[in-house]
C-alpha cells in the first residue's frame, strides 16, 4: 500500500469531520438565538407561598405553657427522676411500654 494512499484517505476523513463541525455549530447558534445565551438558565418566577408583606413585623407571641422551675418527679415510689411522659421516668415509661405489648401479643 502506497503511503500516499493513506494520508489521502485521513485527510478526506479529517475534512468529512471538520464539515459536520462546522455544521454542528451552525445549529448550536440558531438553539442559541431561540433560547437565549448558552450555558444560562432561563430565570423562574417566585415559586411557593409568599412570605409576610414587609412592613408586618413579627409578633413576639410564645406558644404553650411556660416550663415550671422545678422539676416533676416519677409517680414510682422510690424512683426521683424527671418525668418523661405520662407521669413516669424514662426507665419506667419503657417497663410499662413493654408490660402492654406483650399483653397485646398474647
Amino acid at each position: 500500500m502506497p503511503k500516499g494512499s493513506a494520508l489521502g484517505g485521513l485527510e478526506k476523513l479529517l475534512n468529512s469531520i471538520a464539515s459536520d463541525l462546522k455544521d454542528l455549530k451552525k445549529q448550536v447558534k440558531k438553539l442559541g438565538k431561540k433560547r437565549g445565551k448558552p450555558g444560562r438558565k432561563p430565570k423562574r418566577g417566585r415559586r411557593g407561598r409568599p412570605g409576610r408583606p414587609k412592613g408586618v413585623k413579627v409578633a413576639g407571641k410564645r406558644r404553650g405553657r411556660k416550663p415550671s422551675k422545678k422539676f416533676k418527679k416519677c409517680a414510682k415510689r422510690g424512683c426521683s427522676n424527671k418525668v418523661y411522659a405520662k407521669r413516669l421516668c424514662a426507665n419506667h415509661y419503657q417497663q410499662m411500654r413493654r408490660r402492654v405489648r406483650q399483653k397485646a401479643a398474647k
